[in-house]
């Protein structure tokens, strides 16, 4: 299937920031697709159709995100999903694949776009029919610092006092963006970490805030004995 994504400019002031969100996804994936038009590091690509009193854009034909075939939500997903995405499983060099080729994607973003992603988790990794793990999930991202790549930037924290779709999952946000209001690529790869054990947890990160900035700095204390519980899930050791 293709993700198709139309937008009227008749809104509510929350669609409108989340319209601007999805505005931001998409004008890096167009400014990706210029970087890099040769097949390369693994992010999604992405284009505007439709005329101007609209805004749509469609992406290359996928399967599905990585949150549905994990199977995170499960409660929530429509009752006509297909069920190749619903029965889903991946074989183990599946995984190791894809988690080679979201690595790929972020040092792209890193080193050649000096991009921060910002949002790392499975609802912004897709997944093509021939098994491709593909980056997505723009809308937050942040440039880095111009003078050192890895010194932190200002960024917006998770707050209740805005739209939960306008902002990044806080469940896979590194520990720095809720204390300092700023980001790094170490951000970055805090948030992949989690993500593999997202992987081998049912699609759900070692934090589970439930948008509650208190929940998560309770449950980050908690990070390193739940990362024990989930490791021995691994059939592989980490080290192979």
């Amino acid at each position: 299937m293709n993700i198709i994504i139309e937008f009227k400019c008749r809104h509510t002031n929350e669609r409108k920031d989340t319209f601007v969100v999805m505005l931001r996804n998409l004008i890096f994936l167009t400014d990706l697709r210029k970087k890099k038009p040769t097949p390369g590091p693994k992010y999604l690509v992405a284009q505007t159709i439709g005329p101007c009193e609209t805004l749509a854009f469609a992406t290359e034909p996928v399967l599905a995100s990585l949150a549905n075939i994990l199977g995170y939500l499960e409660d929530r997903l429509p009752q006509n999903l297909p069920s190749s995405v619903r029965d889903y499983k991946f074989l183990d060099i599946e995984i190791k694949y894809g988690l080679l080729q979201v690595t790929e994607a972020l040092t792209f973003f890193h080193y050649s776009c000096k991009l921060i992603h910002r949002n790392l988790c499975p609802q912004s990794v897709i997944v093509n029919k021939r098994g491709t793990w593909k980056l997505a999930g723009l809308e937050f991202a942040e440039r880095c610092n111009e003078s050192d790549l890895m010194s932190p930037v200002p960024c917006q924290p998770f707050t209740s006092k805005l739209p939960k779709m306008g902002q990044p999952d806080l469940d896979f946000t590194a520990p720095e963006v809720q204390a300092t209001s700023t980001c790094s690529p170490l951000s970055d790869m805090f948030s992949l970490g989690m993500l593999i054990c997202a992987v081998f947890n049912n699609g759900r990160s070692l934090i589970d805030a439930n948008h509650s900035t208190t929940n998560y700095n309770k449950q980050l204390e908690l990070v390193s004995m739940l990362f024990l519980c989930i490791i021995k899930s691994v059939k592989t050791s980490p080290n192979e």
